[in-house]
C-alpha cells in the first residue's frame, strides 16, 4: 500500500487498535498488545500485528491494501505462518483491509490453494477480505471512533458524503479530545483522496472542521503531506526506544502516538541514548 494512506491508516490503527480488531476481526477482543511487526528472517514487514490476551489468547495480523498486488495472498501466507511460529503456535487471523477497488482480484475471493504436479492439494489458506467500499456507511459511522475516517470509503447506498461528513463532525466534537480530532479529521482528508478529488474533498470539508484552530491541521491537511513523516518518526522513535529503554507500555505508546510536531520527534530521537527511561525521554 502507497503513502500517504499507508501511513494514515497504521497511525489510525495503532491509535485505536480494539476498534479495528473489533470491526474487522473478531469482535470479543478485549486487551491487545500491539506488536512490533518487523518480521527480520524474511526482511520484510506485516502492516500491523496484535497481540489478544484472551483466555484462549490469538493473533491478528492486518494487511491493508489500496492498490492490486499479485503476490498479495502469498504474501499474507507467509507472515501468517512466521507470526503463528513467533506466537508459540498461537492461532493467527489474517485479515486484508481493501481501501480502493484497485486492490481487489478474483483470486481473493477464493481460498490460496497449493497443488502439486499431480493435482492435488497439499495446502489450502484462508483469510478474512474486507472490502471498504462494500461496507454500510452505517456500520461504520456507528463503530468504534477509530475506523470513523473510513466512512466517506464505504458504501453509502443513496446517502449523500456531506451528510457523512455531518455525522462524523457530531461523534468526533461530542466524543474526542482537541489533539485526536485534529488527528481523525487528518486521516479522514487524506483517504478521501482514494475516492474524491482534492477539490471535492477541500469543499465537503470546508465549514467542518476550523482549518485555523490548530497546528496538527494546517500541517496534515495541506493534502497530507507532512502524515508521512511523522508517522517515519514516530516508529523510528519506537524503534530506538525498544533498543535502549524496553518496549513502551500502553500509556506511552499514546503518548509517542499523540506527537504530532516534527521537531519534537526529531528532538526526542536525538535524545533516545541519554534518557534511561520513557518517561523520562517524553518528559
Amino acid at each position: 500500500m502507497a503513502k500517504p494512506y499507508d501511513a494514515t491508516v497504521k497511525q489510525l490503527v495503532n491509535a485505536y487498535p480494539l476498534d479495528w480488531i473489533r470491526s474487522f476481526g473478531l469482535p470479543f477482543a478485549d486487551e491487545v498488545e500491539v506488536v512490533d511487526a518487523d518480521l527480520s528472517t524474511i526482511s520484510t514487514q506485516a502492516d500491523r500485528v496484535f497481540h489478544i490476551k484472551a483466555p484462549v489468547p490469538w493473533v491478528m495480523h492486518l494487511e491493508l491494501q489500496a492498490q492490486y498486488d499479485a503476490g498479495l495472498l502469498r504474501r499474507v501466507l507467509r507472515y501468517n505462518v512466521l507470526l503463528s511460529e513467533r506466537f508459540n503456535q498461537l492461532p493467527v487471523l489474517s485479515t486484508l483491509v481493501l481501501l480502493h477497488r484497485d486492490a481487489d482480484a478474483a483470486d481473493l475471493a477464493r481460498p490460496l490453494e497449493c497443488l502439486l504436479p499431480d493435482g492435488s492439494r497439499y495446502l489450502e489458506f484462508r483469510c478474512k477480505v474486507v472490502r471498504i467500499w462494500e461496507q454500510p456507511v452505517e456500520s461504520i459511522l456507528q463503530g468504534g471512533i477509530g475506523i470513523l475516517p473510513l466512512a466517506p470509503l464505504a458504501a453509502l447506498a443513496g446517502t449523500d458524503v456531506s451528510s457523512v461528513i455531518q455525522a462524523m463532525k457530531q461523534r468526533i466534537d461530542l466524543e474526542v479530545a482537541r489533539p485526536y480530532a485534529a488527528t481523525l479529521w487528518a486521516s479522514t482528508y487524506v483517504l478521501m483522496g482514494l475516492r474524491y478529488t482534492a477539490e471535492v474533498s477541500d469543499k465537503l470539508l470546508e465549514g467542518v472542521i476550523d482549518m485555523s484552530e490548530s497546528s496538527t491541521y494546517q500541517a496534515i491537511l495541506n493534502k497530507g503531506r507532512d502524515i508521512g513523516k511523522l508517522e517515519g518518526l514516530r516508529e523510528a522513535l519506537i524503534r530506538l526506544g525498544q533498543k535502549h529503554l524496553g518496549t513502551p507500555d500502553a500509556q506511552m505508546l499514546a503518548r509517542v502516538q499523540a506527537l504530532a510536531d516534527v521537531g519534537q520527534l526529531e528532538e526526542f530521537i536525538d535524545h533516545v541514548h541519554a534518557a534511561e527511561s520513557w518517561d523520562e525521554l517524553l518528559r
